[in-house]
């Protein structure tokens, strides 16, 4: 049985995801970069790839670290798919990711954030196109696999302005 006092966090991961849109260009600047680890953050720039941008979604609302590695800065689109548990589009809620391209080279792999569920899902996306946006699945052209990962509240979340 669940535990009633454990909040649960997924609609947060997808709402930090949203104000990341909504404040790419403003006083925090993200901008696309392979980086390791997501602690790259400066006071006013954030350089993050795809999967990093994930699990910062995922740490700012107090999730769990999807990598399951306690935000240690590593992991990425194949670890994302090693680690989550598959679900069907039906199924997708928002604060869910979905993978583009599993079974392609690391390099042609890319993750989103899902933020509003539907048969064609919409997602906030930070990529080699730049800043976090928002995209529907289908934009993408390549095949999506989507996931869920524990979003029970584990971690404090980090102190950042109000999505």
């Amino acid at each position: 049985m669940r535990n009633p006092f454990v909040k649960n966090v997924a609609n947060d991961i997808g709402l930090w995801a949203l104000w990341a849109t909504r404040n790419k260009k403003g006083r925090y600047n993200f901008h696309y970069r392979k980086v390791r680890p997501f602690s790259v953050v400066l006071k006013t720039e954030m350089f993050l790839d795809c999967s990093a941008f994930v699990a910062w979604c995922y740490r700012q609302a107090g999730a769990p670290d999807p990598y399951r590695m306690g935000y240690a800065g590593v992991g990425n689109t194949e670890w994302l798919l090693a680690k989550g548990q598959h679900i069907p589009v039906s199924k997708v809620r928002p604060g869910d990711v979905v993978v583009y391209a599993e079974g392609h080279k690391l390099s042609e792999q890319h993750a989103a954030i899902i933020v509003a569920k539907g048969t064609d899902p919409l997602t906030v996306s930070m990529g080699q196109e730049g800043d976090p946006s928002l995209v529907r699945v289908s934009q993408d052209g390549r095949t999506p696999t989507y996931l869920r990962f524990d979003t029970s509240l584990r971690w404090k979340p980090t102190p950042f302005p109000a999505p």
